[in-house]
């Protein structure tokens, strides 16, 4: 999904996102509801990264320049949880449920020509622990 308001959208949107909260500062709480699990808004940070990634460019010589990307892994556990004795393997009683939905986020800003605002650009994968399980590597690359 892309974004282009508030027209003030810049990097320091997404810099601010691990202090603020990832789906707010990514406007995803602002999307038609069945867009995502709306757990997502209560989703825990698992981790974060930026990446400098290679893009075409005609205002740089040789034609290649770097855009950044930030990259976040969130994930939220089930509001219920049943225990282990109710057939529940995961739960081990440890006063928490394992995650049963993950979110992977990968956005940057494109700025216009003027190089002034941009349009917010994200890309969502989102999946649950048997997903998880069977294609995280090939997903994670």
């Amino acid at each position: 999904y892309s974004v282009s308001s508030p027209k003030n959208l810049d990097m320091s949107t997404l810099e601010k996102a691990s202090r603020v909260g990832v789906a707010k500062s990514l406007f995803m709480d602002q999307l038609p509801n069945k867009y995502f699990d709306q757990g997502v808004s209560k989703a825990d940070l698992i981790s974060g990264r930026t990446v400098r990634k290679p893009i075409k460019s005609s205002e740089v010589e040789g034609g290649v320049d770097e855009q950044v990307y930030y990259e976040f892994d969130l994930a939220f556990a089930p509001l219920e949880c049943p225990d282990y004795n109710e057939g529940n393997k995961e739960n081990l009683g440890l006063g928490f449920c394992p995650y049963d939905k993950i979110f992977l986020v990968s956005a940057t800003v494109l700025n216009d020509e003027k190089g002034k605002s941009g349009t917010l650009m994200c890309c969502v994968i989102e999946c649950d622990k048997a997903e998880w399980k069977m294609g995280n590597s090939d997903i994670k690359r």
